[in-house]
């Protein structure tokens, strides 16, 4: 069994042979009574979590795109009146989760397509992809940032951590349990 978590949303791979969900299901709602669990579970073979659609093979899984029913294609639009370093945070996402996650070529393909069609229904000239990828790589080749996790254990992790500040090491501190 696995665990991944993203702000209030699970994941827990599990063998149905050796794992009740009703039991699971019981035993988180029952870690916080204001809480309440909730379980979605795959069909046909296939999951939707966060982002990400995943499907199980026989022996493997691969992933996709996911993109909710009431997705649109808005970013914000070139002739908008915001900084450039705006406009560019939504590209550059868009970027990063292309290459994050390990799609297939042909999946890859239909996401760079994809892509394109965001940025030429937002105004865009699609070459801009080229500026915001090199400008983004340059300043990763000059300065690379190293970060550490660093458990929130009162106010004074918040003085240790602006020690790092203006360094290159940084400090993912979790927020304090409630």
């Amino acid at each position: 069994m696995g665990y991944f978590r993203y702000v209030d949303d699970l994941l827990i791979p599990y063998n149905e042979r050796e794992t009740d969900t009703e039991d699971l299901l019981y035993y988180f709602n029952n870690i916080a009574p204001k809480l309440n669990f909730t379980i979605e579970k795959e069909t046909r073979g296939s999951i939707n979590f966060l982002d990400l659609s995943i499907h199980r093979d026989v022996n493997s899984f691969s992933v996709d795109i996911y993109r909710k029913p009431t997705y649109t294609d808005s970013i914000i639009p070139i002739d908008s009146c915001h900084p450039i370093e705006h406009k560019y945070a939504a590209i550059r996402y868009l970027q990063n989760r292309l290459n994050s996650y390990q799609l297939s070529r042909e999946k890859r393909d239909k996401e760079k397509i994809i892509i394109q069609e965001i940025l030429q229904n937002n105004g865009y000239n699609t070459s801009v992809l080229e500026s915001v990828s090199s400008s983004k790589k340059h300043k990763r080749e000059t300065e690379k940032t190293h970060w550490s996790k660093f458990t929130y254990f009162g106010k004074e992790t918040r003085a240790i951590t602006k020690v790092f500040k203006n360094t290159r090491k940084k400090l993912h501190t979790p927020p304090k349990a409630p």
